[in-house]
Parts: C-alpha cells; structure tokens; sequence
C-alpha cells in the first residue's frame, strides 16, 4: 500500500534525504526511527549544528530551480513558478508554515502532526539567497537530529496565492524534484515524467 503523501516525494526535494547508501548491515531503514547519522544533504549542500545544539545552519545548493511546467507540456497558467531558482525564503515559507511561527499562518493537514515533529523549531532566518539558520527553542543534540529527520518538503509562497480549488487540482502541484505530475486518476494512478531541469545526476553524469 502507498499514500499520496509518498508518491508526491518524487515531485518535491527536501533539506534532507535518507541516504540510501548506507550498508543494510548497518542500518536497514525498516524501522520507524531514523537517526540523522543515516541522512544525506538534497537541497542542502552543506550544514553546521551549533556547539550548544540551539541553531543549524544550511547552505543551500545554488543550482537547485522549481520545475518548468510549461517546457513539460503544461499550459501556462499551472506552472506557478515559472522555473525560477528555489531560494532560502522558499525553505523559511516551507518551514514556517507548517506551525505558524514568523507571521506565517499555520496551515492544517491530515497526514503529518507537524507541531509535534517540528516542536523544536523556535525560528527560521533567512542571511542570504542561499543560507538559512534554524533556531532551536531546546538545547539538545536528540531534538537537533529529529528536526534534520523531519521530512518537510520544499515548496514557495506562490503556492498559497492559489485559491483552495487550485490547490486541490493537481495540475498545479509543482516542486523541485525529478519528476513532474502529468496525470492523476483518484483512487487509481499517478503519472510522472522526467524534470528536464532537475540538479541531479547519475554516477556517469546523466540528468
């Protein structure tokens, strides 16, 4: 069985992701708890925890562009992102959002208690295009490995200058990931095909 949840992931990039390889013998990721020693950088291309464990701060990839809807067959006016480069107030939106802290709303979704996973979270600041520090309301290297295992999804504030009819019709989802959604039967299928932009690549360097 699978959720939307899961399947948007290969629509949308994270902070964050699991590390696929790390040797099954020494971690084999069935379990429910994930420790951040076996996540690697996506969007993040580099990070410090603080001393005290009271802040993380991200470097940002800088070649890291939401997808071009319109160069995907798309009409104009589902690619609410127009292709532009994902940019740390995009991650400060993704996070900020989902508890209602730094004048953002709190908005509600059923899947995830994102009070709970993200209870650490006092503040986001944003430095620069491409850096970002999260500051901490606790002081303890375990909340500082949860929050990096928390899986927030990145996206940007012109998502929620959508009405709530656009944002439930899925022509409009759109992230940063390495596949875009072409097709959505409820109940039934999800189709994808490939993000020509994507910033990833392959061990012999395909997109």
């Amino acid at each position: 069985a699978c959720n939307n949840r899961a399947d948007i992931t290969f629509m949308y990039d994270m902070l964050w992701n699991l590390d696929w390889e790390t040797d099954r013998d020494e971690f084999n990721f069935a379990g429910t708890y994930l420790s951040a020693d076996y996540i690697t950088g996506q969007v993040a291309e580099s990070w410090e925890v603080a001393d005290d464990y009271t802040s993380v701060t991200v470097h940002l990839r800088d070649d890291v562009y939401f997808q071009d809807k319109v160069a995907a067959g798309f009409d104009e006016q589902y690619d609410i992102y127009k292709g532009r480069r994902l940019v740390a107030d995009d991650v400060k939106f993704s996070y900020a959002r989902l508890i209602g802290i730094d004048g953002y709303e709190k908005v509600e979704l059923d899947q995830t208690n994102w009070s709970n996973d993200l209870a650490m979270l006092e503040s986001v600041e944003v430095v620069d295009d491409q850096t970002v520090i999260f500051h901490l309301n606790t002081d303890t290297e375990i909340a500082v490995d949860n929050f990096l295992c928390a899986r927030v999804q990145l996206a940007g504030p012109e998502w929620d200058e959508l009405t709530s009819e656009q944002k439930v019709d899925w022509q409009y989802a759109s992230g940063t990931g390495p596949f875009i959604l072409s097709n959505y039967v409820t109940d039934n299928t999800m189709t994808f095909v490939k993000n020509p932009n994507y910033w990833d690549t392959d061990a012999d360097g395909n997109p």
